[in-house]
């Protein structure tokens, strides 16, 4: 069933609030023929976006299933995923004739091995970092990116993720960026790479290891940071917030370790380790 609803409306407005004005050429294009489907059950789907159709799917039972199992707000869960389904839409961008989905900081390429150029993890970050003002803000699925997102925010700055998001440049806005910084490209490259292999982390369970690393490097490019500034004054709010978002990482990889291993002291400890270190920017 093709649905057209206030609650509908309501999200789309509400989305191109978030986009600045030079970066809206996607939505504006995708929504024209954007097609949105209700299903009282659709099987193993909540809500979904076709990069290549350009059409939602939404399924009442899979969100209702959902939202009990994890004890959210019905509403406000179905809201917080329209309106990440409607992120999608506007940071889609499909090339028919090259047969190329570039979507968020992701390129998918279907004439060769997919995944050349994947930031999947960091795309759900950033998009739960936009509807952050949401009540479902702590989904488990993109709880883990999405301080990932909010601390290289803090070093990068917002308009250029902004940028590179919704006008699908990638991640070169943000390398160039961290250069400006002095940081070493291949440093930067392989910060990417460590976010990237965050999911084989979790599915291995290796993610003590990985997950500090990435934290640690987060924490030694806002050092950077603090250096290039000529003011140091000027940063004060953006240190708190990089504080509050790499507090928030280490404890939700701790509720994740808990689960995951017996012995959480290794993970504890270069934490704590971390900690130390962000107090010394």
């Amino acid at each position: 069933m093709l649905i057209k609803s206030k609650i509908i409306n309501d999200a789309i407005l509400y989305v191109k609030e978030l986009i600045p004005e030079n970066c809206g050429g996607n939505i504006d294009k995708n929504i024209k023929t954007l097609k949105i489907y209700l299903y009282e059950n659709k099987e193993g789907c909540t809500g979904e976006y076709s990069q290549i159709g350009n059409y939602i799917n939404l399924s009442l039972k899979g969100m209702s299933n959902e939202s009990y199992s994890n004890n959210y707000d019905y509403f406000n869960y179905l809201n917080y995923s329209i309106r990440y389904l409607l992120l999608n839409v506007a940071s889609t961008k499909f090339d028919k004739e090259n047969n190329i989905v570039y979507s968020g900081f992701s390129t998918i390429n279907f004439n060769n091995e997919m995944g050349d150029d994947l930031h999947t993890g960091l795309d759900r970050g950033f998009m739960s970092l936009l509807l952050k003002s949401d009540a479902t803000e702590n989904i488990k699925f993109s709880k883990i990116y999405y301080s990932i997102a909010g601390m290289l925010t803090e070093i990068v700055g917002i308009d250029i993720m902004k940028d590179a998001f919704f006008n699908n440049k990638g991640i070169t806005p943000m390398i160039d960026k961290l250069s400006w910084l002095g940081i070493n490209k291949d440093e930067s490259k392989k910060l990417f790479k460590d976010i990237n292999k965050l999911k084989d982390a979790f599915s291995g369970k290796y993610i003590n290891e990985k997950l500090p690393v990435i934290q640690r490097t987060l924490v030694s490019f806002f050092s950077n940071k603090v250096e290039k500034s000529e003011s140091k004054d000027v940063l004060i709010k953006e240190k708190n917030s990089f504080i509050y978002f790499l507090d928030d990482n280490i404890k939700t990889g701790n509720f994740l370790i808990h689960d995951l291993y017996e012995d959480t002291s290794t993970y504890d400890s270069e934490t704590k380790a971390i900690k130390e270190l962000a107090r010394t920017m």
